[in-house]
């Protein structure tokens, strides 16, 4: 009997760490690029003149006011992600933030990673 309440424990004590977990969504929109260091992405406000969309990335936190529950955070998945898949940029914009209301449980930050060429890249 006291097995079972061991076990019980952990497994809520492994959905706890599973919940307060932050996640993201991909959607591919061009072709991703070799990985490169999250130092060399760029953030944007808006979208320079010549640059290549590779995809939208949705950062997700959940509503655990813990210190990751930040728009710092949600910034830097973004980030994160966008290096992955080669982009040299993101762009976002706050006004897209969506906060957990009613129904919904998670921060959510909308970005587009893109690939922005140097001066040197002729091929824009």
């Amino acid at each position: 009997m006291r097995i079972r309440f061991i076990i019980a424990g952990l497994l809520l004590l492994g959905l706890t760490f599973v919940s307060c977990s932050s996640s993201n969504f991909v959607t591919m929109t061009g072709e991703a690029r070799p990985p490169i260091p999250v130092s060399e992405v760029r953030t944007y406000s808006k979208f320079p003149e010549k640059y290549d969309e590779i995809a939208i990335i949705y950062a997700r936190q959940p509503n655990n006011w813990g210190p990751d529950t930040s728009t710092k955070g949600l910034i830097e998945e973004l980030t994160e992600k966008a290096a992955e898949l080669g982009a040299n940029g993101i762009v976002y914009d706050l006004k897209d933030l969506i906060q957990p209301g009613y129904g919904h449980m998670w921060f959510e930050l909308p970005g587009t990673a893109i690939y922005v060429p140097d001066k040197t890249d002729d091929k824009l």
